[in-house]
């Protein structure tokens, strides 16, 4: 099944992706993942793509079996890719000429948004008084109605996915997951009132998989390999390493440290590394060209260092989001002098694991 959710910056597509995809982990089901997203905080247009499989898979394929679309623009950019047969999942309020959009053979799952979230709402207000409830009314719950939707449609179990959202609301107040559950229970209601399922044929195995992304890994191959210092200034997209291993810093008796800049953060890991603590950094294109001169003084120093550098498209700002291979060329090349240095390019996310623990290896 390949899955994608579109919408604008900011309206929680990728969240709501990522939702889909422990969903369907926890449903034991091979899942991947494939993140297109703009350098905006607010606009532009965003989508993730999510495949589940019974078997093991190693690339997104081709088509869409479903989209989800949060916005009209959604719809109008990818609308052309869903498979013959393949469904619509859209707010009905939002969007009122969807015929005229998409093709006569795509399912159309029309989802009054407004009245669903709205019947949750009432329902706050019911358990906990208005005030609660006019503040819950606020809250973007279009996404989790959609999922509701979905899950019916995928003849998923809704226990599962009450699951998850316990997991990614967990920290709120009860309320708040409370809330989000019941707003997805109205859309997987909706659904199995007015829908027929979209299929019927994955079989589940209910054996959870570990879900993880490849900069996890190398945040756990990092602690394997008995890193004990990690310095980062924030960039995308090597920023949730810094994410995991500050919030993993007491349990495995790391020092993280988040940097004004680049350049303070290399030299702060030549300087643990050079007291004997096992060390590494982690930066993006343009942090890495900031780098050069400490790569370089690492080898005149000989100290041993770590560099994880998610590919941009290049140096400098780089297209913060887009990847491609000039970062490569930078790492391979771009330093003082003859000092050898040793490049790793991992190849999946579970590489990553194995080569973060490899690098700390051969540094030492």
């Amino acid at each position: 099944m390949n899955i994608r959710v579109g919408g604008a910056a900011g309206q929680g597509g990728a969240s709501t992706g990522e939702t889909i995809a422990k969903t369907f982990s926890r449903h034991g089901l091979h899942v991947c993942t494939y993140t297109s997203y703009q350098s905006a905080i607010r606009g532009g247009h965003n989508w993730i793509t999510v495949r589940g499989s019974e078997n093991e898979e190693y690339s997104q394929g081709d088509g869409l079996d479903i989209l989800v679309a949060l916005n009209r623009e959604t719809i109008e950019i990818h609308g052309s890719e869903i498979n013959q047969g393949g469904g619509l999942i859209y707010d009905s309020k939002l969007i009122r000429d969807p015929d005229t959009l998409i093709r006569i053979d795509v399912k159309k799952y029309g989802l009054p948004i407004i009245d669903l979230a709205t019947k949750s709402t009432n329902l706050v207000a019911e358990r906990y008084g208005k005030e609660l409830a006019q503040k819950f009314g606020k809250l973007p719950v279009q996404n989790t109605i959609m999922m509701g939707a979905l899950v019916n449609l995928l003849n998923l179990k809704f226990d599962v996915f009450a699951g998850v959202l316990e997991t990614i609301f967990g920290r709120k107040k009860a309320q708040v997951v409370e809330f989000n559950i019941d707003a997805a229970k109205n859309g997987f209601d909706y659904a199995g009132l007015n829908f027929h399922p979209y299929l019927d044929k994955l079989n589940f195995s209910f054996k959870p998989k570990l879900l993880v992304s490849g900069n996890h890994c190398i945040s756990l191959g990092a602690v394997a390999a008995g890193c004990k210092f990690y310095s980062a200034y924030p960039m995308t997209p090597a920023s949730s390493i810094l994410h995991w291993m500050a919030a993993n810093a007491k349990k495995y008796g790391l020092l993280v440290k988040q940097a004004e800049d680049e350049l303070a953060v290399i030299n702060m890991a030549i300087g643990s590394s050079h007291v004997g603590v096992r060390s590494m950094c982690g930066t993006s294109g343009g942090g890495f060209s900031l780098m050069a001169e400490g790569v370089s003084m690492a080898g005149m120093t000989e100290t041993p260092l770590v560099i994880v550098e998610c590919q941009r498209a290049g140096p400098s700002t780089g297209l913060p989001t887009k990847t491609e291979q000039a970062d490569l060329m930078q790492a391979m090349y771009g330093r003082n002098g003859e000092a050898p240095i040793v490049v790793l390019a991992p190849q999946s996310p579970g590489d990553c694991f194995y080569m973060a623990f490899e690098a700390c290896r051969i540094a030492l």
